[in-house]
């Protein structure tokens, strides 16, 4: 199951009890796995960037920093 990461999404998985932990899930004698889309995934990191810093190995990446590339 792959689904983007709507509040909808996100509650349906808690009541599943899928975790990052525990993707994995019983439904009709199968096992399953939910995972959110790659795509939306990645929309969600650049966005987490761009409003605050992360903190690496190399120092600070600020938002700021990653404008200027994209």
């Amino acid at each position: 199951m792959v689904c983007h990461q709507a509040s909808n999404n996100r509650s349906a998985y808690n009541e599943l009890g899928v975790t990052y932990r525990t993707p994995k899930l019983s439904m009709d004698n199968s096992n399953n796995f939910a995972l959110s889309d790659i795509s939306h995934l990645l929309k969600s990191l650049r966005n987490t960037l761009l409003k605050h810093y992360m903190l690496t190995s190399y120092g600070f990446i600020y938002g700021k920093s990653l404008k200027k590339i994209i």
